[in-house]
């Protein structure tokens, strides 16, 4: 099944989730554009290609991704140098992916104030993500074009 545009976008975000700490971040729109080069392929290989390009700190851009003779379209080695462990996730800042609360708190850039957020937590309401998209659906029905609205001469 070659891949649609939505779950072109969806890789996309969970590949801005996959890039290491401490690689160069990159943007959504490159990453679709990216994916949109190869979208004629099946779907199970373009994802693996995108999470493994993603996970490569040495890729910049996710060029790599477009081409089908880069290193992230062949199958990984099974004799990795670090063996696959799970990690608890809850250990990691959902907010700047840093691994534990004690590096999260330092070393932090100027204006950067967010607080540790383990992952998987939510935020604010503690309302589950669900209950908060139905909310702001909600939200946005009530909201009523410029043109419904009274003129100032009305509302005086």
């Amino acid at each position: 099944m070659p891949v649609a545009p939505d779950q072109a976008h969806m890789l996309a975000e969970l590949a801005v989730a996959c890039r290491p700490h401490g690689a160069r971040r990159w943007d959504r729109v490159g990453i679709v554009r990216a994916i949109e080069k190869v979208a004629h392929l099946a779907l199970d290989d373009v994802a693996l290609a995108v999470f493994r390009a993603a996970g490569d700190r040495d890729l910049d851009t996710p060029g790599a991704i477009g081409n089908t003779r880069a290193p992230c379209w062949r199958e990984r080695n099974l004799d990795r140098p670090t063996p696959l462990a799970p990690r608890p996730a809850a250990a990691h800042c959902a907010s700047c992916g840093k691994p534990t609360r004690e590096e999260c708190a330092t070393g932090r850039l100027p204006g950067d104030d967010h607080e540790f957020l383990p992952v998987g937590a939510t935020r604010g309401t503690g309302r589950p993500p669900d209950a908060a998209r139905q909310i702001a659906v909600d939200l946005k029905a009530r909201i009523r074009p410029l043109g419904d609205r009274p003129t100032t001469e009305e509302t005086t």
